[in-house]
């Protein structure tokens, strides 16, 4: 699987919903195992 990160608001300059927080709902919803283990045991925040 590869991620691509499109930065300087090219995304949501062009209405996609990608920001960080979207992003984090989106893998809770689909996925909680990963989403908790990328979240909590990583100790991941939001900056």
């Amino acid at each position: 699987m590869k991620l691509f990160i499109i930065g300087k608001g090219f995304d949501l300059k062009h209405g996609l919903k990608s920001t960080y927080e979207k992003f984090k709902k989106f893998v809770y919803k689909k996925n909680k195992k990963i989403y908790d283990d990328f979240y909590k045991k990583w100790h991941v925040i939001l900056i």
